[in-house]
């Protein structure tokens, strides 16, 4: 399926909502000192992939204040997503980022959403994929197959937008949650690149071996492959536990907070708030918080060739 991209101008126009606060008071209350009311006021979220682990990771940001969206994916729920999806079956037939659109609206009346019914690995898709993520302040991607996830992560590294990649494991239990920051580190390719020499190679190597079959089955639907059990991630539980490390991830890299005159009142002071604000933050300088800072990794350069793929270097 194609769009052309003055149709997708327009349907992001018209289907911005434009709204003041985005909970209200009495909710705000409840949270406040967990996250500052403030605190994502003005900040965009793209999401691509509104499945299984997207949809219920979109719930919980919502549920945290996030109300200015771009929701991205061509798919349509459908009666086999029912054992796994957190949609209703009066949903079925519906695109997903529009019932994720009508979830976030109910719950937020004053959000703002964009849709976009686009695959983001078509010519046209990565064109409209990097118009729209310009205008975004981070990025969660929550989609089924790598190649998306590889387009994703170089367009997100080539406009240095922070973007958190959620993968469940095949067949089982977990999953990976990964956030690239610029200047903090490296890209989600780099890690897949270089997993094996980290600490937790087993279970990445596992992960990375699954997802290289993903290329012949990334066009199959759930239940219409020969073997039923070949490809399928685990259980709505087993996929719930590792939304929630994603939602959770993306709030901190939405927030961006760093160590400012607050923070350092707050800890000279021993205050309550230390939490909250500490809670957010991406790391906690060495002169701050104490410890040995550790020895600088070894360093090299690589080149991406652009045209083929490969890695030099």
């Amino acid at each position: 399926m194609e769009f052309n991209s003055n149709l997708m101008a327009l349907r992001l126009c018209i289907s911005i909502l434009i709204g003041s606060d985005s909970l209200t008071e009495e909710t705000k209350s409840r949270i406040e000192h967990l996250l500052s009311p403030d605190a994502l006021d003005g900040k965009t979220l793209m999401v691509v992939g509104l499945g299984s682990l997207g949809f219920p990771a979109v719930q919980q940001l919502a549920m945290s204040g996030v109300h200015r969206w771009v929701l991205v994916d061509f798919d349509t729920y459908e009666e086999d997503n029912l054992v796994k999806h957190l949609a209703q079956r009066k949903d079925i037939g519906k695109l997903k980022i529009d019932v994720a659109k009508e979830w976030i609206l109910d719950r937020i009346p004053t959000a703002e959403i964009s849709c976009l019914p686009i695959n983001i690995t078509t010519v046209e898709g990565k064109i409209t994929f990097r118009e729209a993520l310009n205008n975004c302040d981070a990025s969660m991607i929550t989609t089924d197959n790598k190649n998306s996830r590889l387009v994703a992560n170089r367009i997100s590294c080539e406009l240095r937008k922070p973007m958190i990649v959620g993968t469940v494991y095949r067949t089982g239990f977990g999953g990976d949650s990964y956030l690239y920051h610029p200047d903090s580190t490296g890209c989600f390719e780099c890690f897949i690149d270089q997993s094996e020499t980290i600490s937790i190679e087993r279970t990445v190597a596992e992960s990375k071996a699954a997802a290289e079959t993903e290329t012949a089955i990334q066009d199959a639907r759930y239940g219409r492959i020969p073997d039923k059990k070949f490809g399928l991630s685990g259980l709505a539980s087993d996929i719930l536990s590792i939304s929630a490390l994603v939602s959770r991830m993306t709030l901190t890299a939405l927030i961006d907070a760093s160590v400012n005159d607050e923070f350092m009142l707050a800890t000279a002071g021993n205050s309550p708030q230390l939490s909250n604000l500490e809670t957010h933050l991406l790391e906690v300088p060495y002169n701050i918080r104490g410890g040995e800072e550790p020895a600088l990794q070894d360093e090299r350069t690589v080149w991406l060739d652009t045209t083929d793929g490969q890695r030099y270097g």
